[in-house]
């Protein structure tokens, strides 16, 4: 009994100095980082320890070694349980009362509080450092001043116990279990790592089959689209130059039928000689007696008789059509209406009374020239022209009139309308004159040829 009493006393005493190492070990960290210590702060400390720590007694300094100082520091072991008075040994020497370096850390924006890193807060032991400095000196490793452990989390494997339990219950003799509502359950064929990378990749291939698929059929419809148009694009121009080189031709032929201009006549002129060239020379090639060759050509010079007054003919018709369409475009271009141009940069069409004037005459004057009209129709025409011109009294006007009576009297006994194509030329011509005339048409007077002095000038000289 003595021996295991003792034995647990010395435990105890073993445990409480393990821990009083401890809190002088925290403590000695904490002061460190204080950075200066005095007797007013032993005084401060007192106080926060409260229940009359200041009125017991305190070790003496000269016991510590110089530049240390303890304190007493009362440690709450828990409930129920009674104080405990820790001597603490605290280094005030000069060199830790000095600003510590700055080895890391962070400073907080609001309150400007300076955070160091563990490695400036961990306190070694002047022993220790003396050796690490050794060390460092000698080149081998010396006291390691951190460790790993002070940030490694260890783990604790716990048990814990839900608040619902569930077991399973097996049939067996005496126990029937209901199992209508059981299902089969069985395991699908395993699947390893290597037949999903093939899956996938077969899936990928798929995918890139499909894409470049769809990606072909795009190519392949806009291809088509411009081949599509390419091809009309060619049928349209094939056809244009097929109506074009119709055009051409039925140009050509329309021309020779029906010549206007001088470059159509010289034309045919031109194609007249060949054409008479190729049948001498055919005639002097055939090499027949001089009666047939002289019959072959007086029927050749007979042809070439009749062709060239079929082309004079035509040569008459086509100045009496090129004079029709000369004077209609004259009249025509009197009756056009007048182009104003407004302040808004709008264009509008008037038609003025001499523009008006232009387009009564002009009527009249067509009226004139139709052909194949009914003897009432003729009759209304001759009227209208005669009410037109006995509005102005003068020798030409009472010419006209004379003339125009003249129709409508033959007319009216029954005449053949053929026999009096000179009469109407001769109306239709003094009716030209009269719609030219400024006197009895205003608006002719801009077709009319200006008589300067220069014109009496050379006039005079001549004579």
């Amino acid at each position: 009994m003595g021996d295991s009493a003792a034995n647990e006393a010395a435990a105890a005493a073993a445990a409480g100095n393990d821990a009083q190492a401890e809190q002088q070990t925290s403590l000695h960290a904490a002061a460190q980082d204080t950075q200066g210590y005095s007797a007013a702060d032993d005084t401060l400390l007192d106080q926060a320890l409260g229940n009359g720590s200041a009125d017991r007694r305190r070790p003496d300094d000269s016991q510590f070694v110089p530049g240390m100082r303890a304190i007493d520091v009362e440690v709450d072991c828990g409930p129920n349980l009674p104080c405990k008075l820790l001597h603490v040994v605290i280094d005030v020497s000069p060199l830790q009362q000095t600003q510590k370096p700055y080895l890391g850390g962070f400073r907080h924006k609001h309150s400007g509080a300076v955070y160091h890193h563990a490695a400036c807060q961990t306190p070694i032991d002047p022993k220790q450092r003396a050796v690490a400095a050794k060390g460092s000196k000698a080149g081998t490793v010396g006291y390691q001043k951190l460790t790993r452990e002070t940030q490694t989390v260890k783990a604790v494997n716990t048990s814990s116990q839900t608040v619902r339990e569930a077991a399973t219950q097996m049939a067996r003799p005496g126990l029937q279990l209901d199992s209508s509502r059981d299902r089969v359950l069985t395991p699908r064929p395993y699947t390893s790592s290597e037949a999903v990378g093939q899956q996938r990749c077969a899936a990928a291939q798929t995918i890139q089959r499909y894409c470049r698929g769809w990606l072909a059929r795009l190519r392949a419809t806009a291809l088509w689209h411009i081949k599509a148009e390419r091809d009309s694009f060619l049928a349209n121009a094939a056809t244009q130059h097929e109506e074009a080189a119709a055009a051409d031709r039925k140009h050509e032929v329309e021309r020779r039928i029906h010549p206007l201009e001088k470059s159509d006549f010289a034309l045919l002129s031109s194609e007249l000689e060949a054409w008479r060239q190729q049948q001498t020379a055919a005639i002097k090639a055939a090499k027949l007696d001089p009666r047939e060759e002289q019959a072959a050509l007086q029927l050749l010079l007979a042809k070439e008789t009749r062709l060239l007054q079929t082309l004079d003919r035509l040569r008459v018709n086509a100045r009496e059509e090129v004079k029709a369409r000369k004077t209609e475009k004259e009249l025509s271009s009197l009756s056009l209406p007048k182009t104003w141009t407004l302040t808004n940069g709008k264009k509008v069409l008037v038609h003025t009374p001499l523009t008006v004037r232009a387009a009564e005459l002009q009527q009249l004057y067509r009226g004139l020239t139709l052909p194949n009209l009914i003897l009432d129709e003729r009759l209304d025409v001759l009227l209208h022209v005669k009410w037109a011109v006995k509005e102005f009294d003068c020798a030409s006007t009472k010419e006209l009139v004379d003339l125009i009576d003249r129709e409508a009297d033959l007319l009216n006994r029954g005449r053949n309308p053929k026999t009096l194509d000179g009469l109407r030329r001769r109306i239709a011509g003094a009716f030209l004159a009269f719609c030219q005339n400024p006197k009895f048409n205003p608006g002719a007077e801009r077709l009319q040829i200006a008589h300067g002095p220069w014109c009496q000038a050379s006039k005079v000289n001549t004579n």
